[in-house]
């Protein structure tokens, strides 16, 4: 008798944590054309769209506020939240993040890229002798061997920060640079790939159950060929906007899906 109770009980908790309404810290900063804070205070972009998307067809309930990074990481790691949109296991590398998170399915890839001056031709082989501007509250590969790093909030203000030769290099979202180099007619080379890294919704290991349906959200919308769809719409809008022609590099958000 204690086996068919058992199962009841897990059915009606199960049912009771995908009632419920799971808060989620997502951006403050924006990643045009990732995270688009819109005038109206309405949030769009990329990741937006994907993570509301995948959990409205894994029928969960949320909501969603804004923080900054680091409050972000520390609200995941401490149980404050449940559900993180949108990371890779080598950007989440602190042990109290590993301690309590199961990743997604991917369900996109980005590259980084290193960002310099149009006249400085640096020396990839030597990175660590460069001083560079990183985004704060963000894990890089490799970033323990930089010997002179800046945080600033987001990668607009680290691509106005190296045209004004304030830094040497810069890794940024390929997407992002390409968008607002243009946008802003900044004097800034795109260079090498740094990483290129598949993207993940995170789930708290307090409410595991909410992976199986996030997955089967993500291979749907996956089959559906929704997330390229997203992407390009959003690739052929911001080329409009900011005056880029047609070699606007749509894999530097798609990669292999």
């Amino acid at each position: 008798m204690l086996r068919p109770l058992y199962i009841i009980f897990v059915l009606l908790f199960s049912s009771a944590c995908f009632a419920k309404a799971f808060n989620i810290h997502f951006y403050q900063e924006e990643k045009v054309p990732l995270v688009i804070n819109g005038k109206n205070g309405k949030t769009s972009g990329i990741y937006y769209d994907a993570l509301t998307k995948i959990l409205d067809e894994a029928q969960i309930n949320y909501q969603i506020k804004k923080a900054p990074a680091l409050r972000r990481r520390r609200a995941f790691w401490s149980g404050e939240t449940y559900i993180s949109c949108c990371s890779n296991p080598s950007w989440r590398s602190k042990a109290q993040e590993q301690d309590v998170q199961f990743f997604s399915l991917p369900f996109m890839q980005l590259q980084d890229v290193i960002i310099y001056p149009k006249s400085m031709r640096p020396n990839m082989a030597r990175l660590h002798s460069y001083k560079f501007a990183l985004v704060r509250g963000y894990t890089y590969k490799d970033e323990k061997s930089f010997k002179k790093v800046t945080r600033l909030v987001n990668e607009r203000a680290i691509l106005e920060f190296i045209n004004s030769k304030r830094a040497n290099l810069g890794i940024v979202n390929k997407t992002i640079a390409q968008y607002y180099i243009n946008k802003l007619n900044l004097d800034l080379e795109i260079g090498p790939i740094y990483t290129t890294d598949d993207i993940h919704i995170r789930v708290h290991k307090n409410r595991k159950a909410l992976l199986k349906p996030i997955n089967r959200s993500i291979k749907k919308l996956k089959e559906e060929g929704f997330f390229n769809d997203l992407k390009k719409s959003y690739v052929t809008k911001f080329n409009k906007d900011a005056q880029v022609d047609k070699t606007w590099d749509f894999l530097a958000l798609t990669g292999q899906n």
